[in-house]
């Protein structure tokens, strides 16, 4: 599904009409708004009739202007208007291929700051109903807006293309057009934005692609830090550490990590499944029993369970943060230095601005979707490397002898010491992406007392 916002700063010149329907062509536009149209209530049946195919909605009957126009393909979407102000649309659109809902809010923002103050209002009752957290904005010239935002819990979209999206006569650029999306929407819908080439307008127009996620797969093994916190983790790797193979020293200790990945998922199936509902659930328990103990202080049976639940709840609320801090990568911080809807914010961040949804080919198509990007890039390195090529002869004139002076050749051919081995490692951020076994640094440490001799053994 291709959305799409521009500023056209004026439809009622027949030359923007037609730039502005061809844009829609070329793009494939299933949805999208056409802002600061400046068109009156009596020319608004004759400069739509130039968008053939298009379902229209305005707001000209909250605002003399017509500042906001959106269109839709009604054999692709159904749209429906949830709020209808001067400054901003609120939509509804249903995706008629998949039944899914998603809600999009159409903004034009008036230049004279007392005037905005109502749409920071009206935008902040839109996103009362469902709060996910503070976001990390730095795009706001005025608290007002800031405020708005930190409410809304919007942060800027990741998008490509044009970073300056409007100008002033070529003298003046600045980044005024925005697309604003919440964390869930990050988390859980892929969607890319480009801004292209202004063309008639002096605004930037925004290219919106949703696309549907791929099939999923069985996801990769990765160590979780918090694994370690379970009753079992320690028994768990003894015993798959106790099966023996034969080889060298490095063939027999990747066996033996493949075969500890089934352990290891059993556990995080187990306990550290579902870790926020699990963490609610463990406080709600815990008051509860809270509660119990203070009517009947004495009650041994009331001890020993509130005892239980706190260590369970302690247990699960360490994993969640953990786990939090180790995807999200949040530098510089610590685990109790934030709450946990922050660090839910940075992870959905920071999965859209390392996802590569729209990219230009060679001859200037843009390819939207996870096939269209996969088959440019696999072009594009087809083109550049091609698919065989010759081996040249070994040239050994370019050896030098004795490049290397002796009194620096000696500490560099030095056995290792256990020490520099151990030193090595907890040097190594236990936060730091796993290698391609899935194995952390934290892992080796975590079980140091089981699996430090294979891991010596393998590096001598």
């Amino acid at each position: 599904m291709i959305i799409t916002a521009w500023n056209i700063r004026g439809l009622n010149d027949p030359l923007k009409q037609q730039e502005a329907q061809h844009f829609l062509l070329v793009n494939k536009v299933d949805c999208g708004a056409l802002i600061e149209t400046h068109v009156k209530h009596k020319a608004i049946k004759d400069v739509s009739t130039n968008f053939s195919g298009y379902n229209l909605v305005h707001n000209n009957d909250s605002h003399y202007n017509g500042w906001i126009w959106i269109f839709w393909k009604p054999n692709i979407l159904s749209l429906t208007v949830l709020h209808k102000y001067a400054q901003h649309m609120h939509c509804l659109l249903l995706y008629t291929a998949s039944q899914k809902f998603i809600e999009v809010t159409f903004v034009y923002a008036f230049n004279a700051r007392l005037d905005r103050r109502e749409l920071w209002k009206q935008l902040n009752n839109i996103s009362s109903q469902e709060r996910l957290g503070s976001s990390d904005v730095q795009l706001a010239d005025s608290n007002e807006f800031k405020n708005c935002l930190d409410a809304c819990s919007l942060v800027d979209h990741p998008s490509t293309r044009c970073h300056f999206t409007w100008n002033y006569k070529l003298l003046e650029w600045a980044k005024l057009d925005r697309v604003l999306a919440s964390p869930q929407w990050l988390t859980n819908i892929h969607s890319t934005i480009a801004y292209l080439n202004a063309v008639v307008s002096d605004h930037s127009p925004c290219l919106g692609n949703i696309v549907d996620m791929p099939t999923s797969r069985k996801s990769s093994f990765k160590y979780l830090n918090c694994w370690a916190l379970s009753p079992q983790f320690q028994d768990n790797v003894k015993e798959g550490w106790s099966n023996h193979y034969y080889g060298n020293h490095i063939a027999t200790l990747f066996p033996k990590l493949k075969k500890l990945r089934g352990s290891l998922r059993r556990i995080h199936t187990s306990i550290f499944t579902n870790l926020s509902a699990r963490v609610a659930e463990g406080k709600q328990a815990l008051q509860q029993c809270q509660d119990q103990l203070n009517c009947s202080p004495i009650d041994l049976t009331l001890i020993a369970m509130e005892k239980t639940l706190l260590k369970d709840y302690l247990m699960v609320k360490r994993a969640e943060m953990q786990v939090l801090y180790q995807r999200a990568k949040v530098q510089n911080l610590q685990l109790n230095d934030v709450s946990t809807r922050f660090f839910y914010s940075r992870l959905a961040d920071r999965r859209a601005r390392n996802s590569i949804g729209i990219i230009q080919d060679e001859n200037g198509k843009l390819c939207t979707g996870f096939k269209e990007v996969s088959q440019g890039f696999i072009s594009y390195y087809k083109t550049l490397f091609g698919t065989s090529s010759l081996v040249l002869p070994l040239l050994t004139s370019v050896f030098l002898q004795d490049a290397i002076p002796s009194d620096c050749y000696n500490p560099l051919v030095q056995h290792v010491r256990v020490h520099e081995i151990i030193d090595a490692l907890k040097s190594i951020d236990r936060h730091k992406s796993p290698g391609i076994d899935g194995y952390s640094s934290g892992f080796f440490l975590d079980a140091w007392h089981l699996v430090g001799l294979d891991f010596k053994t393998a590096v001598f």
